[in-house]
């Protein structure tokens, strides 16, 4: 049980940032289906997800740009 409602989730966004910290931005957001402080942080760490992806597409918007 603690498996599946702590490790698992921790895991996921262990991967996801990993992936982040290495240029990779086409991952899934987290799938959340509780109400606990792990689905809490879940929600955040989505958040904070779709913020670096906005920002890395306006860097390289900024940058095409740049180049024309």
């Amino acid at each position: 049980m603690i498996q599946r409602l702590v490790l698992k989730p921790v895991i996921e966004m262990t991967k996801m940032a990993e992936d982040v910290s290495k240029g990779n931005i086409t991952g899934d957001e987290l799938l959340i289906t509780g109400k606990d402080e792990i689905a809490d942080l879940s929600r955040s760490f989505n958040r904070m997800w779709r913020s670096v992806i906005k920002i890395v597409q306006i860097l390289r918007k900024t940058q095409a740009k740049a180049k024309q």
